[in-house]
């Protein structure tokens, strides 16, 4: 990288810091994604919000031992609380949106949405 200990230190505070930046930007990166895609039909744009996050993890497979150790750290559970309270919220509006129009069974949407956020 080329980038010295104290460059680093330049921008963070701390490896908290850092490790926290790591979670802040991977969850930039998903909701940006979804926020690119297209008006697909409600079934359509869950199974690409879900892929977002599939292949970001397996595209980088070190992503998933660090989300373990986001889970243990107590500031990142924060954030990792907050990211999937934010995102079983999108998905719940989608699932919501989906029903109205027919395109789901009805179904209590939030409850669905912990489902889906679980699955991923």
């Amino acid at each position: 990288m080329g980038l010295s200990k104290g460059a680093i230190y330049w921008h963070f505070e701390s490896k908290d810091e850092i490790f926290l930046g790591l979670f802040d930007q991977f969850d930039r990166e998903i909701f940006s994604a979804w926020d690119n895609l297209s008006g697909a039909n409600a079934l359509e744009t869950l199974r690409l919000e879900s892929e977002i996050v599939l292949d970001a993890l397996l595209q980088d497979r070190s992503l998933i031992e660090t989300w373990t150790e986001f889970l243990k750290h107590p500031s990142a559970r924060q954030r990792i609380a907050a990211s999937y309270k934010q995102s079983r919220a999108r998905l719940g509006k989608t699932i919501a949106a989906g029903i109205e129009r027919g395109e789901i069974a009805a179904c209590d949407p939030e409850h669905a949405a912990t489902a889906l956020t679980t699955l991923i």
